[in-house]
Formats: C-alpha cells, structure tokens, sequence
C-alpha cells in the first residue's frame, strides 16, 4: 500500500489565504490601472447630480414667476 501525502489543516488555509491574496491585488492592480477613468466618472457624476439638483430648484422658481 502506498502512503500518499494528505494535505494538513495549515495547507489547506494557506491555499486559502493565498487564493484570497490573489484576488485581492488583481482587484487593486485592476483600480490602479483605471485610477484615472474611476475619477474622472466619479467627478463627472458628481457635477451632474449637483447641476441636476440646483438646475431643478431653480426652474421651480422661475415657474413659480411665470404664469402659464
């Protein structure tokens, strides 16, 4: 009968740890490489919903002056 190596508790949660790792600093390369889009949408989506919320209050009060 042959002896085969079974894996132990520590490799099994180091297989682990090291999976989550991987994943993990794919997902900060993949933020770092699109650092500059990322911001740009964050700015640009920012300035919409301002110019969207102060845009609306002051079309109220120009209808509030008109009276159709």
């Amino acid at each position: 009968m042959s002896t085969t190596n079974q894996p132990t508790l520590s490799d099994v949660v180091n297989a682990i740890f090291g999976a989550i790792l991987s994943i993990v600093r794919g997902i900060a390369d993949a933020i770092s490489q699109n650092a500059t889009v990322i911001g740009t949408v964050v700015i640009v989506a920012g300035l919409g919903y301002v110019a969207f919320r102060y845009g609306r209050r002051i079309l109220d009060m120009f209808r509030g002056l008109l009276s159709f």
